[in-house]
């Protein structure tokens, strides 16, 4: 609320650098490349936690954790700034899409699923919703398909800042589950494309977790596709932009 109100009375700046006044727009012309980059699949690594840790899902991106990203991320997820939602559901549904057409069955079109990483119950209080939902919600329309927000955490966690790969795997391991009461809503998931769907990847531990917790529940997803992963995880050389990237200047 008390950014909502700044903006009330200053202009609104950069998404991306904070340094350029945008009006209506929600990132300037010189962050809007960041933006604008085809979905790539992000080469396989090792599970994070070594040898017997949780099979982490093929994984999808539209953007690398650098330059504007980070702050455009940021700002959405803890400064309150919902207006950056379609700037990055654009990302997560083209990664989403991506996953998609690698999934797909030949001549067949099984109903897609989308399941948003769990949030915990603290940080939703903090920021009012559950931002990496809504961004799963405008990104199932975009691709035709469905919402499961099935996923909960079964014990407390430390926060994953300043963690490392194995202690980000160890913190999360076992710590997500399918409740009971949702088993009516993963049975309505039998036979369509499933895949995990996360604002950020570091290491890879939240997706590789859920990935196991679905498993288990009986519903194996097909891949996972996030808005951005971190350059730990790019591992190619340059990017491809879409289209005309001042499009994207206005979020939409």
């Amino acid at each position: 609320m008390r950014f909502a109100l700044l903006d009330l009375i200053a202009p609104v700046r950069c998404a991306g650098c904070g340094g350029r006044e945008v009006g209506d727009a929600t990132v300037c012309a010189g962050c809007a490349p960041a933006f604008a980059v085809a979905a790539w699949r992000v080469p396989a690594r090792p599970p994070p936690g070594g040898a017997g840790a949780p099979w982490v899902p093929p994984l999808w991106a539209s953007a690398t954790y650098a330059g504007p990203v980070p702050s455009a991320i940021v700002a959405y997820k803890e400064r309150g700034r919902r207006e950056l939602a379609p700037l990055l559901a654009r990302l997560l549904t083209r990664s989403a899409t991506a996953c998609l057409a690698a999934a797909a069955p030949p001549g067949g079109s099984p109903p897609v699923v989308l399941v948003p990483v769990p949030t915990r119950r603290a940080a939703a209080v903090r920021r009012g919703d559950d931002p990496v939902g809504r961004l799963a919600g405008c990104a199932a329309r975009a691709v035709g398909g469905t919402v499961l927000d099935v996923l909960r955490y079964r014990r407390p966690v430390a926060d994953q800042a300043g963690l490392r790969a194995p202690e980000r795997a160890a913190n999360l391991g076992g710590a997500f589950h399918v409740p009971p009461r949702f088993r009516r809503e993963m049975r309505s998931a039998s036979g369509a494309l499933v895949i995990v769907v996360d604002d950020v990847c570091t290491t890879g531990a939240t997706l590789a977790e859920a990935g196991r917790a679905l498993a288990e529940s009986g519903c194996r997803p097909v891949g996972a596709a996030v808005a951005a992963t971190t350059l730990l995880r790019v591992g190619r050389s340059s990017p491809r932009v879409v289209g005309d990237a001042e499009s994207w200047v206005g979020g939409v």
